[in-house]
């Protein structure tokens, strides 16, 4: 008469549990491809850098608003937009206006907005924004004087 071991059962459980265990983690990642080497790497968002107006530029009303910057976008630029509002209000006071690109990945902006509606004197934010190919934003603004 043979004898069973006395751990002869212990590997079935120990496996049993293995299995128990292996398929709660496949259930818990349900949908998600555990297998794939791939990584994703974000780009960083565009970047704008408002050359012209500078802090403390004051425009007379009704002159028309040069505006510079220089933007770049690792993924490419798809539109670059600008605009001057005013500051209490939230109303144009110059622009707005677009330029769209295929991809650039820099772009030097440079343009003249002309006065929208009757001007008033007082503080205006230039802002500069521009969007690249993944729907990143990026933006620059500066605030400016209108004065008589």
């Amino acid at each position: 008469m043979t004898q069973p071991r006395p751990n002869a059962r212990r590997p079935r459980a120990a496996m049993a549990a293995c299995v128990i265990v292996g398929a709660a983690l496949l259930s818990a990642c349900r949908g998600e491809n555990l297998f794939s080497l791939a990584a994703s790497v974000a780009q960083p968002g565009p970047t704008v850098n408002m050359t012209q107006p500078g802090p403390g530029f004051t425009i007379a009303r009704g002159d028309s608003l040069r505006v510079q910057a220089e933007v770049t976008a690792a993924s490419g630029l798809t539109v670059v937009a600008y605009r001057a509002s005013y500051a209490a209000t939230g109303s144009d006071a110059y622009g707005p206006e677009t330029q769209t690109y295929a991809g650039a990945p820099f772009a030097r902006v440079d343009n003249w907005l002309r006065p929208q509606g009757t001007q008033v004197v007082g503080d205006v934010y230039v802002v500069v924004q521009a969007t690249d190919l993944g729907g990143a934003v990026g933006t620059d603004s500066v605030k400016v004087q209108i004065i008589n």
